[in-house]
């Protein structure tokens, strides 16, 4: 796991603390609310690793009707989040941008090319294993 963005602006997850759980994305099932959120329901959120957590509603997001958990931890999770995160708001790219995405077949730069893509970008992704280059 990548250490988290030091500036708070762009950072989506706290720092690490020595002797703390480590937080991370997680999905789970409600086994007890006292909020909207129902009991049963399967949620994602940043929290401890742990078999049980006690979060706030607010920072429950329910998952949609027919995601996979293992995706909502991955293309639709932090994944995601990254790829995001790096091409619209630290990038800010723009339609007709061409795009060099390294690790273009990893799970976070796969996103990457697609959102790319669908913003109107030239993209240009890499891969290491075999090493060769891709105009997508």
């Amino acid at each position: 796991m990548a250490p988290p963005q030091t500036d708070p602006e762009l950072r989506y997850v706290e720092p690490f603390e020595l002797y703390r759980p480590v937080l991370g994305s997680l999905v789970g099932r409600v086994v007890a609310s006292k909020s909207k959120i129902q009991v049963g329901q399967m949620v994602g959120f940043i929290g401890p690793w742990a078999e049980y957590a006690v979060r706030q509603a607010d920072h429950l997001h329910p998952l949609l009707e027919g995601v996979d958990p293992e995706a909502a931890l991955g293309v639709v999770g932090l994944n995601g989040l990254a790829a995001w995160v790096g091409l619209l708001r630290v990038a800010k790219i723009k339609e007709k941008d061409i795009v060099a995405i390294n690790a273009a077949a990893g799970a976070t730069g796969y996103v990457a090319c697609k959102i790319a893509q669908l913003h109107g970008c030239e993209v240009i992704g890499s891969s290491y294993d075999p090493p060769c280059w891709l105009t997508v």
